[in-house]
Formats: C-alpha cells, structure tokens, sequence
C-alpha cells in the first residue's frame, strides 16, 4: 500500500542555487475597518489552502541536499502531504505595548518601516542559519487597530520576488473565489519546469567570464552590522531599537518626484545618444542606448550615494595608493526573455541573475559639467553631476544588455563546475565598501488586484508595500509603483513618487539627505 504521506523532493537550479541564501520579505498594509477579525482570518487561511494546494512545495522546507549537500552546499526542496495539509497563515495581533502605533498614525507617517521590525510581524528572518532546514514560506496576518499587515517571506534559493508575485496572484484569486474555483493557471509541474534552467553550455565558463561573481570568500556583499570579511551575512535579527544598528546603519525610502526622474531620463537618453554619436564613427556595432526609469534612478542612486561615501572612500584609496578605487552597482536582471526556450509567466523558482556595471570612483566624484551641448539646466539635472549621471546610465543599460541567452547559460556552466556552490558569490563590496547593490521590485504587478479580505477598506487594495525594516549597508530596492495621491490632490503632491529603499552607514546617510543637488528630486523620506 502507498504511503499516504510519502515525502517529495527535487533540486534546485543553478540559478536557484546562487542566490543569496535569506528571505525576501515583504509587507502589504491595508486599512482594516472590522472590529471582528475572524472572518477575514477564515478567509485567508481558505485562500492560502487553496494556493499552497496549487504549489505544494511552498510547505516544504529546504536544505542541504542528500547528495552530498555538506560539501557541494546544493540545496533541495522537501514536502510531504502532512506539510500541505498541515500548512497555515500566522495570525498576530499588534498591540501597545508592544506596538503602540494604529494604521492611521502609520499611514500618516507614510509607513515608516522602522516601525515595522521584522520580528515583530514577520515570522523569519532576512538570514536563517544555513546549516539547517528552513521553510520554504511563511505568511502572516498582522492586525492593528484601524489595519491589517500582511507579511510574507520567501526562501530566495527557491523563489524570487517576481515567483512570490505569482503565489500571491493565486493567493488573490482564491480569495475571490473562496478557493472553491480552480485557480487560473496553467497545469505544470514546478520541477520538471525547473529543468529549463539547468543546461548550461557544452564547455565549462571561466570565471572571469562573470565579473559580477566571486569565488573570494572574503567578500562581505550583503551583511548585518558588525560583520567581518569572510564571515558573511550574519544570523541577528533585524531590530530598531537596537543602538549598534542605530548607530552603524540606517534605512529610509525616498520618495522621488516622477516628473523630475522622467526629466532625467530623457536627459540621459539624449546624452547616451550624443555620446554615442561620436563613438560609432569608431564602432559600427554600437547598439543605441535606450535609458528606462529604472536606469535612470540607478544611475542618480549609485552617483549620489557615492558622493555621501566621500570621505571613507578616500581613506580605502589611500590605503591603496598605487590601485585605482573603482566602484562597482550589482542589478538584479530578470531572466525572463533572456532565455532559450523561454522561461513562462506563471514560473515560481528564481529567474534573476546578477550584472555588474563598473566605474572608477573617480567619475563618480567628479563635477565635469562644462563644455556640455545639452544644457542640464533645461531638465533640472544638476550640472555638477551631469557627466557622472550619464556614463553610469551608459554603464547600466550595456550590464543590463549583456544578460542574453548564452551569457545566462555560460553562468549556468560556472555553477556546474564549482565544487562548493556557496563559494560562488555576488561580487559586491557593499559593506563598508565602494559598491551599491540594486534589486527592482518596481515593475512586477505586486500592487495591482485586488484582495477580497473580508473587512478592508480602499476597495481591496493594497495601500502601502513595504520591506521590514532591515540594516544592510549598500543595498536599495526600487519600491512597487503605487498612485498615493486623492481625488483633488494638488498637482506637486507626492501621490505619484518614485519610492527607493536606501539602506547606508549613518553618516552617509546625513551626508546624503544635506546634497542639495540630490534633494532636489526628493518629495519626501520616510524612515
């Protein structure tokens, strides 16, 4: 007789395999109106059911594979029938003194995430201890008067941001349903789709192929205060009140006026364009420089954090006088269209690698705005940063470019033909260092739909989206895109900012909010 509870397992992909081994997290918050929250905890425990039933996997835990995981570190996903049935939300009610903060307080504040600590309403943390098995996910329902935070955490060696938006799309559409409707996606299953992303290339990729990785155990990319090169992230939790962190790191969201990051960005295609101009006479296979929003508010971030970097970065480049500092901005790249054959919408695992865009840091200090044929002024880019904002974009779009089929597979073969998987790393000096990480949440739907939660208000949909509150030096997020503004708002309102999450050493981040020139595209932050 079958055993009813057999245990399931698969491997991961590559790609998979070299992300960063934590959580992504993230936080929607609504109004919430009911004095009753029963039914609307019914209704998300059914919802969750019904997607969990969808993607089995996402109760399981990962860990070391059986094959040898202790020295190759491969990772494996493991579930059972017990772990899908058995599978529910977290429900947390949020009250002083532990909490003694409403929706509304938050809300007028712009939902600061320093009032959202992570252990506070999230059930994991950024880091779990990677010697151990951990859960695939985790859902929470956070209640506090007049609100409802709902908190989910993803293992990124299993999903990434843009696969949780698809679990979170389930999620929706089975609360419209009460999970008694099949969910509208196509049948597949998860493993054998994962076999897309594991061919690499006949021929084994040397790593110098990938600049954007590492082999250097000594690189911190992304750590926790206090952490030590070679140590890596460490398992802390991330807390606000804790005076080190207070002291050493700060995060905070700036709100960026779009009709100012939409000036930039037609400013920098002119000036890709301008430049490129002259270079092609030398290089007919120039492709033309298209600069996105997304590019354009790299470029201003990587710039401008550089600058607030001033005074530490000189003490790096004297300690090495005879080596010119460069600096490095690690991005994120979807993989989706950038792959043979292609990888579907509805795919859960990981799809994003890293690219690496590299400048000495010296033009990224530098004030060369003179002799300019297009007048800065015009677009309200800062003259004294011109140069710098247009060799960065340049720099940005040609990492993003490189990400093709045969770039993807040739990364694949690299992690092939590494022995300990964990070894393989982002090459990132974020952490006391010159680099700047950027991972884009802004343009994967996360806002979009509505969610049928018994007892919320604004129609169902999501108000605010936010990270808990985290402290890792040189890494940013470009926020979900959400229209803030009200019928009848001003036009200067700040309803259709840009959000970017900048996480700094404290006094980076004082030298940062006091650029002028930064500040200017600045409507608003919110620690």
């Amino acid at each position: 007789m079958a055993d009813d509870n057999e245990d399931h397992y698969f491997g991961l992909t590559p790609i998979d395999q070299i992300m960063p081994r934590g959580y992504t997290r993230m936080a929607f918050c609504f109004p919430f109106a009911s004095d009753d929250p029963v039914p609307a905890i019914e209704a998300l425990q059914q919802a969750h059911k019904a997607a969990i039933a969808r993607f089995p996997f996402m109760a399981g835990t990962v860990a070391l594979s059986r094959d040898g995981g202790e020295h190759t570190g491969r990772l494996e996903v493991r579930y059972n029938n017990h772990d899908v049935d058995e599978a529910q939300v977290f429900v947390k009610k949020l009250e002083p003194p532990e909490f003694p903060h409403t929706y509304e307080e938050l809300k007028s504040m712009g939902m600061p995430p320093s009032k959202l600590a992570g252990p506070l309403i999230s059930p994991l943390p950024d880091f779990p201890d990677a010697t151990k098995s951990c859960p695939v996910m985790a859902l929470q329902a956070n209640f506090l008067p007049g609100g409802l935070i709902l908190a989910v955490s993803t293992h990124r060696n299993v999903t990434d941001a843009a696969g949780t938006a698809v679990f979170l799309y389930a999620l929706r559409q089975s609360l419209e349903t009460h999970g008694d409707t099949p969910i509208n996606l196509p049948e597949f299953s998860d493993d054998k789709l994962r076999l897309l992303l594991t061919p690499g290339l006949p021929h084994t990729s040397p790593l110098h192929e990938h600049p954007e990785y590492t082999l250097d155990t000594d690189v911190v990319a992304v750590s926790s205060p206090g952490a030590q090169a070679g140590d890596g992230s460490d398992l802390r939790q991330d807390n606000p009140t804790d005076e080190e962190t207070q002291y050493l790191n700060q995060g905070k969201i700036f709100v960026l006026s779009a009709e100012k990051i939409e000036s930039l960005k037609t400013y920098l295609g002119k000036r890709a364009s301008e430049k490129q101009s002259v270079e092609e006479a030398m290089n007919r296979n120039h492709r033309p420089v298209v600069v996105t929003t997304d590019d354009a508010l790299c470029a201003l971030v990587w710039v401008f954090v550089t600058r607030a970097r001033a005074l530490y970065l000189t003490t790096l480049q004297s300690e090495s006088p005879d080596e010119e500092l460069s600096s490095s901005l690690s991005l994120s790249v979807s993989i989706r269209g950038h792959i043979q054959p292609p990888i579907p919408a509805f795919y859960v695992g990981a799809s994003v690698v890293y690219s690496q865009a590299t400048l000495p840091v010296k033009i990224l200090l530098g004030a060369d705005g003179a002799g300019l044929s297009i007048d800065a002024r015009e677009y309200s880019v800062p003259s004294s940063a011109a140069s710098a904002l247009t060799q960065c974009a340049i720099q940005i779009r040609q990492a993003v470019d490189r990400v093709t089929p045969s770039h993807v597979r040739s990364l694949i073969s690299l992690c092939h033909s590494t022995a300990d998987i964990r070894d393989l790393q982002v090459n990132a000096r974020c952490a006391g260092g010159p680099d700047v990480l950027i991972t884009s949440w802004s343009d994967l739907d996360l806002s979009e739909g509505q969610w049928l939660i018994p007892g919320i208000g604004n129609d169902g949909n999501v108000e605010f989206i936010r990270k808990p509150w985290s402290r890792q030096d040189g890494a940013m997020i470009l926020m979900p895109r959400i229209d803030h503004s009200s019928p009848g708002a001003d036009n200067d309102d700040d309803g259709d900012g840009l959000e970017v999450l900048i996480q700094l050493r404290t006094e980076a981040m004082v030298r940062l909010e006091q650029d002028v020139s930064f500040m200017s595209y600045v409507t608003k932050v919110i620690e």
